[in-house]
C-alpha cells in the first residue's frame, strides 16, 4: 500500500508541475478519437452452483468492429477527463436459426498526460464503467436470451504523437477487470451465473483535437 501511495504522489507532483516540454496550446481542447487497430486477450470465469469454468480468447481487428469512439476535454495540458463508448450489433442466420448480439460499454475516465516533448506525451488513464451484452437465439418457436451486466475498472499507460497540432496517433495498453451477472432465460426458466473477466487490450487510434 505504501508503494502505491508513493507512486500516486509521484505522478501528482509530475502532473502538477509546469513541464518545460508541455505544449501550452493543448489545454482547453476537445478531443474526439476512434480506434484503428486492436489486439486483446481475455479470460472469462463463470461460476454456477460452485462449478467454475474458464474461457480464454485472443482477438485482432483492423478498423472498427462496431461504433467505438472516445471524447475528452483537456482541462490543462496535463489533466484530461472524458469517456469511451462502444456499441456493437451482430446478426447471424443459419440453418433455420437466428442469433443476434448487442454489446454496449460506457467508460468515463480521468487521464494524466506526462509530456516528454512539445509533441509527444505519455497518457495515464483510469476509470470505472458499465458494460452490457444481450444475446438472443431463435429456432422455430423457441427463443433463448442471455443478458450480461458488468461493473468495469479499466486503466493503463500509452504514448501519443502529434505530427500536426490538431491530430494525434495514440498507442494504448489497457488492463480491464469486470465483474457481474449473466442471466439466461429459456423455456420459461431463468438462471443467474456469476461472471468475472480480465482483459489486456492493445490499440492504435487516431484523435482529433478541436
Amino acid at each position: 500500500m505504501k508503494r502505491i501511495v508513493a507512486v500516486v504522489l509521484f505522478l501528482m507532483v509530475i502532473l502538477g508541475s509546469e513541464s518545460v516540454f508541455a505544449n501550452p496550446d493543448m489545454g482547453g481542447k476537445f478531443k474526439l478519437g476512434t480506434q484503428l487497430l486492436a489486439f486483446d486477450y481475455s479470460k472469462t470465469t463463470t461460476e454456477y452452483e460452485g462449478e467454475k469454468d474458464d474461457t480464454k480468447q485472443k482477438q485482432f481487428s483492423i478498423g472498427a468492429t462496431g461504433l467505438g469512439v472516445s471524447a475528452g476535454y483537456t482541462i490543462t495540458p496535463w489533466i484530461e477527463v472524458g469517456g469511451n463508448l462502444l456499441f456493437q450489433y451482430l446478426s447471424l442466420e443459419s440453418g433455420g436459426s437466428e442469433q443476434t448480439m448487442t454489446n454496449f460499454r460506457l467508460f468515463p475516465y480521468f487521464q494524466g498526460n506526462i509530456w516528454v516533448s512539445d509533441s509527444v506525451f505519455v497518457p495515464l488513464q483510469i476509470g470505472v464503467g458499465y458494460g452490457m451484452t444481450k444475446g438472443e437465439a431463435k429456432y422455430a418457436d423457441e427463443t433463448a436470451t442471455t443478458t450480461t451486466n458488468l461493473f468495469i475498472i479499466e486503466g493503463g499507460p500509452g504514448i501519443s504523437f502529434l505530427p500536426i497540432d490538431f491530430a494525434s496517433i495514440d498507442f494504448m495498453l489497457r488492463f480491464v477487470y469486470g465483474t457481474g451477472k449473466i442471466k439466461q432465460e429459456y423455456d420459461g426458466e431463468s438462471i443467474k451465473i456469476d461472471e468475472s473477466i480480465f482483459q489486456i487490450v492493445g490499440s492504435v487510434g487516431l484523435t482529433l483535437w478541436i
